[in-house]
């Protein structure tokens, strides 16, 4: 089973989102947004601060460069981070590891195999997804209004 850090996780998800270069910066590059997209409420307190900490440490690993910015839909000033050039290609290893993986999505209709690093987009072209965030039973269960996905041996949060 693939697991990774939080550190893998912010990687992967600013390599979706772009530079900070352009006036003003998107949401998704702000770290409002991006607890936002690791699906990291009020509520997971141990989660935000893990994400706080990791949003720290990333700079001074050389993997994202961190500034103050005005963000799209909030337009206030908050800290906005984009990868850096070690930071892409260590979003790049991470994606290849997601791609050598695959799990299966068990529907009423039929098995298919899916390559990890393709399971947002499969789930989103087969409408199978209504939310950000997919929660996953310890057995490997994918729950959906109306419908039940197994997915073997995997754990899955979206980001």
């Amino acid at each position: 089973m693939v697991e990774y850090a939080m550190a893998d996780l912010v990687c992967l998800h600013l390599d979706g989102v772009g530079g900070i270069e352009e006036e003003p910066v998107l949401y998704e590059a702000s770290t409002p947004g991006i607890a936002v997209a690791m699906d990291l409420g009020t509520e997971t307190l141990s989660d935000r601060v893990t994400l706080l900490s990791t949003l720290s440490a990333l700079p001074e690993e050389g993997l994202v460069r961190e500034a103050v910015d005005r963000v799209d839909e909030i337009y206030e000033e908050r800290n906005v981070y984009t990868l850096t050039e070690e930071g892409r290609e260590h979003a790049r290893e991470r994606r290849a590891e997601l791609e050598s993986e695959s799990i299966v999505v068990r529907t009423p209709d039929s098995d298919n195999r899916v390559p990890l690093a393709d399971i947002d987009r499969y789930l989103d072209d087969n409408s199978y997804r209504q939310t950000n965030r997919a929660n996953t039973s310890p057995m490997g269960e994918l729950a959906h209004p109306g419908n039940v996905f197994t997915i073997a041996h995997h754990r899955i949060t979206y980001v």
